[in-house]
């Protein structure tokens, strides 16, 4: 069976007004300039030359833990609490001794200053990798914006409440010297100039609402900018590194429109990734990386984002520009009004315009961005881009925009999520564009693992990121285990899931990479206790089956329209109806080779069904 991929998905933008883009952290209401970079300031400018310098603006920081023995142990420095993102200056001139991970830091940096002629070294620690702004061996000076502040590595609280920087001062360097404390160090020292990156983007201040007390700081004398919507930083529910990352490389890409950017990223991982430089699965159209470039995108589009001389799609440095990068927006924000949240309602209703931003809703935007396949027409509503293909990433990035990022769809499971936890939040997507209907009602417990109310269906999706685990190709060559998994969650145990079904599969010496092998039918009901029966090209004992509530499971030939593959593989779906015409209802492990008219689910097809080899009776 081959792989059932999702085909290759164009990534995309197209939106929004240029703006000027300040990072912004707010602590005890002082408004914080943070200079945006390409993420390496090569030649240091600005800044204190000659002048030991705090490493963190006044009223950007508390002093959340001092020097000397803490819970048992030497604390080698100090901790100055913060948000994430805040900005990090170098205390002194110096060069870049490190600048990466290190244990327990996250990342770090180290600085090795001459101050009257000796050596001394100053760390900052807990950074994430899109924050360090310099690489070793640099030049900078006192001042100069650095890195900024993160909660990577061993922090306490773990996540953003422990957002903090790590402060060190080591007399004789620090490998080999001695650790100081560096408050009576800092003594006198300047507050840090606004260094700028050699990347020259003009820095912007900016005020956030917020209902803390005022600092009795005095605040920044840069009057504050209005900023428009679309110039916001991404919600909390957008999480960190990513947050950090996307809004800082917009900086770069004023006429396009990070919440996109942030979708994209979360509908092509089904959920927030873990931030990595590499490892990401590269799919059967040779798309890589976080953002899924495919070669030929990613040729004309790819950017050097880390500064490192390298385009690598798998680098998120790299290919969150490269995502910017796609499409140039438009100018104009979208205007949102109307939108329910729901684009199988939406859908019908929302007219759509290409050439007149005025007139563009969120919907339009979403379906420039990625499904418009020459079928949307100026000033008509917009086309029900079918399931399973382009019009599957238009849903599931316009449920995170018009939710501000809280709530996410899953096509594979056709379940609306919470978007950070993935968990079913118990509604479902309407089957808009159905001629059938779903004939499983809205208790369907479609992929969730929960007990099946009677007569409901459990729908499972071999490409569900939740199966591929324990070097399992379900999403390769599951489809079999899949389809069999539907049947016996469906009609005895919720519990069995495809990779429950695939390891037992691999048990008895039946299923790999080349598919399922027909043996593996004898062995089902020894171990769940259902019977099992061939019934061959037989059509009038599949209706009849079918008639009396049983289910069946079909194979077909490589080659073929759904519900087989039309690739060279052949392909295993589960038959669980028959219409009143006799129409032999299929539930496709592969949502986007269901039928016409139909929900990966839930489509009639009449007999005979094309590239059919065997059909199995359950029950």
């Amino acid at each position: 069976m081959n792989e059932v991929a999702k085909g290759a998905v164009a990534l995309a933008v197209a939106l929004m007004v240029a703006i000027p883009v300040a990072i912004v952290a707010m602590l005890g209401g002082t408004v914080i300039d943070c200079t945006p970079s390409n993420g390496v300031s090569e030649t240091p400018s600005g800044g204190n030359p000659g002048q030991r310098t705090w490493p963190m603006k006044k009223g950007t920081y508390n002093l959340s833990s001092g020097f000397g023995m803490r819970w048992g142990s030497p604390h080698q420095g100090i901790d100055l609490g913060s948000q994430p993102g805040v900005p990090i200056y170098a205390a002194y001139d110096g060069v870049v001794e490190q600048a990466g991970p290190a244990s327990g830091f996250g990342e770090w940096i180290v600085l090795r200053h001459t101050i009257d002629g000796k050596r001394v070294d100053t760390v900052y620690g807990h950074m994430f990798p899109q924050d360090l702004l310099v690489k070793a061996n640099a030049k900078v000076v006192a001042g100069q914006q650095i890195a900024r502040v993160g909660y990577n590595g061993s922090v306490s609280p773990p996540g953003p409440g422990g957002a903090h920087l790590h402060f060190e001062v080591w007399q004789g360097g620090r490998f080999g010297g001695t650790a100081i404390d560096p408050q009576p160090w800092l003594n006198g020292a300047s507050e840090p100039g606004q260094a700028r990156s050699s990347g020259g983007v003009r820095n912007m201040a900016a005020v956030v609402p917020h209902t803390e007390e005022p600092s009795s700081e005095a605040p920044e004398t840069e009057a504050p900018a209005a900023r428009p919507a679309a110039g916001e930083p991404l919600p909390e529910a957008v999480p960190e590194p990513w947050r950090s990352l996307i809004n800082e490389a917009a900086a770069k890409h004023p006429d396009s429109d990070r919440r996109i950017v942030a979708a994209t990223l979360w509908a092509e991982n089904r959920g927030w990734p873990e931030y990595r430089k590499n490892g990401w699965a590269t799919s059967s159209s040779a798309a890589k990386g976080p953002w899924q470039f495919i070669p030929s995108s990613w040729a004309s589009m790819g950017y050097d984002g880390d500064g490192d001389g390298v385009k690598d799609p798998g680098n998120p440095e790299d290919a969150v520009h490269a995502a910017f990068n796609h499409s140039p927006g438009s100018a104009g924000l979208p205007v949102i009004h109307g939108e329910t949240g729901n684009p199988a309602v939406d859908y019908p209703t929302k007219p759509f315009y290409r050439h007149n931003p005025a007139k563009k809703s969120l919907l339009t935007y979403m379906a420039n961005y990625n499904g418009n396949d020459g079928t949307a027409v100026e000033g008509a509503v917009l086309p029900n881009f079918a399931r399973g293909q382009n019009g599957d990433y238009v849903r599931m990035g316009y449920w995170l925009m018009a939710t501000n990022f809280e709530r996410g769809w899953l096509p594979e499971s056709n379940q609306i999520v919470d978007a950070k936890t993935k968990k079913s939040l118990g509604t479902r997507l309407p089957s808009s564009g159905s001629s059938t209907g779903n004939q499983c009602g809205e208790n369907s417990s479609e992929g969730s693992g929960a007990a099946a109310p009677n007569g409901s269906w459990v729908y499972y999706s071999q490409n569900d990121p939740r199966w591929q685990v324990d070097g399992l190709p379900i999403a390769e060559a599951g489809c079999g285990p899949t389809s069999i998994a539907m049947i016996l969650a469906s009609t005895t145990d919720s519990s069995i899931t495809p990779p429950v079904v695939a390891k037992y599969a691999v048990e008895k010496g039946a299923w790999g990479a080349e598919g399922l092998s027909w043996s593996f039918f004898d062995q089902i009901e020894p171990k769940w206790k259902v019977p099992v029966r061939s019934i061959g090209t037989d059509y009038a004992a599949a209706v009849a089956a079918l008639k009396n509530g049983k289910k069946l499971v079909l194979s077909g030939d490589g080659g073929f329209p759904p519900p087989f593959c039309p690739c060279p593989g052949g392909h295993i779906v589960t038959a669980r109806g028959v219409t009143d015409d006799g129409k032999i209802v299929v539930a496709n492990p592969a949502p986007n080779l269901k039928g016409p008219n139909g929900t990966p689910d839930n489509s009639a097809f009449s007999t005979p069904i094309p590239g059919l080899k065997n059909m199995w009776v359950f029950g």
